[in-house]
């Protein structure tokens, strides 16, 4: 099943954020000025999405009922972002918020590179496990071999008639 302790401490992370992210600007505040939020917030998402993401990977997302939590959930989130999309746009911090975003990105590439390493890595580490085996058996049965030859030649005479 779903980590439904995990989504929920992350997403009330996430609006907590937003909510002070939200009041702080109602009340006159930058959003600049608020940037601990938002980072709290895009913390907050990133972790909410790698367990949804976990989830969906493990089979775990297995009833109608989490699937409709999860994507509910993550509409919110999403809602959530294009609202302080806007605040930068409104603020003229539009550069900023281009910034940010092309940064998001490429830290997620980074990351999705760095999984992709760590799984041939793990790959490679598991081939060469079967290669040793491999080699061992052939070892194994080739000395095997050897002996019943010995054997044959020493004990046996070296005749065919024993």
């Amino acid at each position: 099943m779903i980590e439904p302790v995990s989504i929920s401490v992350g997403i009330s992370a996430a609006f907590r954020a937003y909510e002070l992210l939200k009041k702080g600007l109602d009340t006159g505040r930058e959003i600049e000025d608020m940037s601990g939020q938002v980072k709290k917030f895009f913390k907050a998402k990133h972790q909410v999405e790698e367990t949804v993401k976990r989830a969906e990977e493990n089979d775990q997302l297995d009833s109608l009922y989490a699937a409709i939590d999860v994507v509910t959930e993550l509409e919110r989130l999403e809602k959530a972002q294009e609202r302080i999309k806007w605040a930068y746009i409104n603020a003229g911090k539009s550069a900023t918020w281009t910034r940010i975003l092309r940064e998001q990105t490429r830290i997620n590439k980074k990351r999705a590179a760095d999984s992709q390493r760590k799984k041939s890595a793990a790959n490679k580490d598991a081939q060469l496990i079967k290669d040793i085996a491999l080699v061992f058996i052939f070892l194994v049965l080739g000395l095997g071999l050897a002996g019943a030859i010995l054997y044959f030649i020493f004990i046996t005479g070296g005749s065919a008639d024993a």
